[in-house]
């Protein structure tokens, strides 16, 4: 077993170690210094100081109730802590979303429909339907490149205007 000792103003303070169990005994002064209690106890120079008395039934509640006010305590700090985690979350998760929404506004709306999809879905099908003589399905080919290239002028057309603006 070891041993410490500290002389504060005339008090001294004694604990013991258990090295098997990692007991420490503390003395009754101690503990009723320790919650604040006065020390009514008379003090013997020639005391044992290593000497320790059990808890006493009403030591031994005082330490719960403090126990119990400290859990209480950090139980309020964890549940404060984690409503700040939650709005912290709220404001970050907004945060995210409305950057993706501005992101998406200024890259992702330009949704494009098909170009003239009528005209080439007739030349899939004249395909289908004539798989050995492709050169049936001419006039749907011709329609459907006269088409693109229609729809591809107009958009030149409208960058050159857009531009010059």
């Amino acid at each position: 077993m070891g041993g410490s000792s500290s002389t504060d103003t005339g008090r001294r303070i004694t604990l013991e170690t258990n090295m098997d169990g990692g007991v420490v005994k503390v003395s009754e002064d101690v503990l009723r210094r320790m919650f604040g209690g006065e020390d009514d106890a008379p003090r013997s120079q020639d005391a044992d100081p290593a000497r320790t008395q059990p808890f006493s039934r009403q030591t031994e509640q005082r330490w719960k109730m403090r126990m119990d006010e400290l859990e209480e305590h950090y139980r309020e700090r964890l549940r404060e802590a984690e409503e700040k985690s939650s709005a912290f979350y709220k404001l970050t998760a907004d945060q995210f979303e409305k950057a993706a929404n501005e992101v998406e506004a200024k890259f992702m709306k330009q949704r494009y429909v098909p170009i003239c999809e009528n005209l080439q879905n007739e030349v899939a099908k004249c395909y289908a339907d004539n798989p050995k003589q492709t050169l049936n399905c001419a006039q749907e080919v011709k329609a459907f490149n006269a088409c693109i290239e229609e729809a591809r002028m107009n958009i030149l057309l409208k960058r050159t205007t857009e531009a010059a603006s």
